[in-house]
């Protein structure tokens, strides 16, 4: 997925599981990020939605794309996120990645991203 993103042109900080996520997060402003890219499954005891439910408390107008690799309740929107965060569905296309992005931010364009995966 970072890969992806930043044959875009965007800049990524891929980290490797949600504490480092939800820490960088916690920070005003959050980051360098304008975006937010979570898988819903991550290592560790915090999922995508709990690094959602971060974005969303602290940074209220901060796009998220969640993914998942899951149809059942893993690959569920919670409904206090519904409506509001593209659901991405693996395996997906860069296509898909970009259309998901675009849901979230109103238009594709050049950012500074954070990828959980």
């Amino acid at each position: 997925m970072a890969s992806l993103l930043e044959g875009e042109g965007m800049r990524i900080t891929a980290l490797p599981a949600a504490e480092p996520a939800l820490a960088a997060l916690a920070t005003s402003p959050p980051g360098p990020f304008d975006l937010l890219v979570t898988d819903v499954i991550l290592g560790g005891p915090y999922n995508g939605f709990d690094v959602a439910a971060a974005a969303r408390t602290r940074h209220p107008a901060m796009p998220i794309v969640l993914a998942t690799g899951y149809a059942g309740p893993a690959g569920s929107v919670p409904a206090w996120l519904a409506g509001t965060v593209p659901l991405l569905l693996k395996p997906f296309r860069r296509l898909d990645l970009l259309a998901a992005i675009a849901a979230a931010r109103g238009l594709v364009a050049r950012s500074e991203v954070c990828v959980a995966a």
